[in-house]
């Protein structure tokens, strides 16, 4: 209860009833008046604290207009803050990942799908929580409400950006001024697996008029995409190495050296028994072998580097320095250097240098490249992509409160 000194005196007459004085002689009087404190109706006492601290005191689940305002606007926050943070967790990398792949392979139709299920996730987020406030009986249980009716809402504001984002693609990409079902279609014929969809249709076609049943026509369609090509050929030396070998074991040892690790181990055997000729013992011929796998290969030639640079510098940590600087990974950390050092005497200060320094290093990353170049390629704008994960990055039921 505020100050009793800075109620007003018909506040006061209101509160504690007629008498104006408390005093040792009236006391008894004033707690039994029939319009006093104990008898008096409590929410008239709670609109007087109200109006002297302009605080609500009672919690019921009715918060001020200024309240639903301030946690509507902080499960918005709240919203972005979850999203930022769950792109470095495994499960929100991943789920943006999935996102963006399948919007690389279906295109904008698949993109405007998901824009879509956005758009009604986050509506039913909007509706649960209206719901939730209505129902409310604390003042927490109210402000979550509203704050889950913000989360909401922008869910659905991304996804309506992402959409339109998607839609105008469509469009674009079919050479129309109006969204249609057949323009969808199109859409989808032209996005990366629609064209092999398309393929694999049109195989099935031919396929069908030649072959005497479906399942055969099915059977050569497969057989001319990449897996089915694989197997093939995985089949036709088994075939050939069946014929000239005795027994279905053989076969599968000769089809198995075909194969690119077959290969690799063959060479690695036949390295082997000709070092195995020139070397000492067994140890020395396998020591022989791994120098000439790829592996091998690099770190040999990481210890001539070294060799060489021990007889030039003055100390082996210099040596060292030297050799790992000529290693790939060397050779990256030498370019971040430079980059920095150029982005350093470009910008007023450290911090602008490391920031341009991580950007030009991102950008020359193969992930960033190949992003770049889905993004370029596949009709949708980068805008509609970010708005797209971002509008599933939300997740009602994980909301952590801040």
């Amino acid at each position: 209860m505020s100050n009793i000194g800075s109620l007003t005196t018909a506040q006061y007459r209101e509160l504690y009833g007629r008498n104006s004085t408390l005093g040792t002689n009236n006391q008894k009087s004033i707690l039994e008046e029939t319009d006093s404190i104990l008898t008096k109706n409590y929410t008239t006492a709670q609109k007087i604290e109200n109006s002297i601290s302009g605080r609500d005191i009672k919690d019921d689940g009715k918060i001020s207009a200024a309240s639903k305002f301030c946690n509507f606007f902080k499960g918005i926050g709240n919203s972005i803050k979850n999203g930022v943070k769950s792109l470095f967790t495994p499960k929100g990398l991943l789920k943006t990942l999935a996102i963006g792949a399948a919007c690389a392979l279906g295109g904008p139709v698949v993109a405007g799908a998901l824009a879509v299920f956005g758009i009604a996730k986050g509506a039913i987020t909007v509706g649960k929580g209206a719901i939730a406030a209505s129902k409310a009986t604390t003042d927490a249980e109210a402000e979550q409400a509203w704050q889950n009716m913000g989360s909401g809402t922008f869910q659905v504001a991304v996804s309506a950006v992402a959409l339109k984002a998607a839609t105008g693609a469509i469009k674009s990409q079919t050479g129309v001024t109006k969204l249609s079902g057949k323009a969808i279609k199109n859409s989808l014929k032209q996005s990366k697996i629609g064209s092999k969809l398309g393929s694999m249709k049109e195989n099935f076609v031919k396929a069908k008029d030649t072959a005497g049943s479906t399942s055969e026509a099915i059977r050569e369609t497969l057989k001319q995409t990449k897996t089915g090509e694989k197997l093939g050929s995985i089949k036709e030396s088994y075939v050939k190495a069946k014929e000239t070998t005795g027994s279905a074991s053989k076969a599968i040892k000769e089809t198995i050296k075909e194969t690119k690790v077959g290969k690799e181990l063959s060479s690695m055997k036949s390295n082997y028994l000709k070092a195995k000729e020139t070397a000492d013992s067994t140890s020395g011929a396998i020591r022989e072998t791994l120098k000439q796998t790829k592996v091998g290969k690099e770190l040999s030639s990481i210890k001539n580097n070294y060799t060489a640079a021990k007889e030039t510098a003055g100390s082996a940590s210099k040596a060292i320095r030297e050799t790992i600087k000529q290693t790939k990974t060397g050779e990256k950390l030498g370019s971040i250097k430079d980059n920095y050092t150029a982005a350093k005497e470009a910008a007023g200060s450290t911090s602008k240098a490391i920031r341009n320094t991580v950007k030009s290093t991102i950008r020359d990353t193969k992930t960033y490249k190949t992003l770049s170049d889905v993004y370029k390629n596949s009709g949708v704008t980068k805008l509609g992509y970010a708005t797209t994960a971002a509008a599933h990055l939300v997740d009602d039921e994980e909301q952590e409160v801040y």
